[in-house]
Order: structure tokens, then sequence, then C-alpha cells
């Protein structure tokens, strides 16, 4: 997931977490998040990029719970 473009992220990562192991998939997604806000969080594209990040990850509660703690 290092080098997804930004156009790609957002499928890539609904892809992942459409695999069949919740845990690791959530696992795989949550490291590309941390690694992604942590580049992001002082550009002025970061609240574009957490906002689709949200509208992939839906409802996993853990997910949401990072992303949340991120913005």
């Amino acid at each position: 997931m290092d080098s997804v473009t930004e156009a790609d992220e957002a499928n890539l990562l609904a892809a992942v977490l459409r695999d069949d192991d919740t845990s690791m998939a959530e696992s795989a997604v949550n490291h590309h998040l941390e690694r992604r806000a942590a580049e992001q969080l002082t550009s002025s594209q970061f609240p574009a990029w957490a906002q689709r990040m949200a509208a992939v990850i839906g409802d996993r509660a853990f997910l949401t719970r990072r992303l949340r703690e991120w913005t």
C-alpha cells in the first residue's frame, strides 16, 4: 500500500477491507491510515483525505475511532 497513488487509494483500501480475514484487513488498513495521516496531518489536503477515508472504512469501529483521533 505504500506505493498506491492518491487516485487509487480509496479503491485499494476498499478491496483490502473486503478480505474474509477481517482482523488482518483492518490491521493493514489501520497501518496505512496511521502512516498517511502522519504524513498529511499539517497539509490543507488532510480534511478532504480524512473524509474520503471515512467513506471507505464505513462503520468499522476501530478504524473509525483511529481516524477520528487523527482529526
